[in-house]
């Protein structure tokens, strides 16, 4: 069964603070349902989508498909004068943790300021807290900021492909 008709229309009594974790195998469509189904109720919300991943190349994967075929679905529905950029952004925990290193108060404090703009927060592979931890001692960095920025305000999708 796949992650979408798993969740069914579940994901509209959503409410602020909630934990969900989608534990299943590749392919099983969790980034198709955060893409496809998550991303149109969020516009339909006028919410906005952090979408966190751990590698580079998944984030320029994602960032292809959303602005291909999906954007091309979202403007169909919702008009072409819609910014996707406006309600999704992909990024890498990477990046979080190079801004919060930076030494400019002005450029950290704006772009603390910027991941609370966020209605729902996805960790894509977010296993890359421990699994990345002994070669890499920003993932602690990265981890506290966002547990401090979002625990309890915000919709937490936790996406891993086995269980822990």
């Amino acid at each position: 069964m796949y992650v979408t008709e798993k969740i069914g229309d579940e994901y509209r009594n959503w409410i602020e603070g909630d934990e969900i974790l989608i534990q299943a195998s590749t392919g099983s469509g969790k980034s198709y349902f955060i893409l496809h189904v998550l991303l149109k109720w969020a516009i339909s919300q006028n919410r906005k989508i952090l979408y966190l991943v751990n590698r580079s190349v998944l984030k320029k994967q994602l960032e292809e498909e959303l602005y291909s075929d999906i954007s091309n679905e979202i403007y169909e529905e919702f008009g072409y004068r819609l910014i996707i950029e406006n309600y999704v952004t992909v990024r890498t925990y990477q990046s979080i943790e190079k801004n919060l290193n930076e030494k400019n108060n002005y450029a950290l404090r704006y772009n603390i300021e910027e991941l609370k703009t966020y209605s729902y927060v996805v960790y894509d592979e977010c296993h890359y807290f421990y699994s990345d931890s002994n070669f890499n001692t920003n993932t602690q960095l990265s981890f506290d900021c966002l547990r401090d920025i979002f625990l309890p305000r915000f919709k937490f999708l936790f996406l891993q492909q086995w269980k822990i």
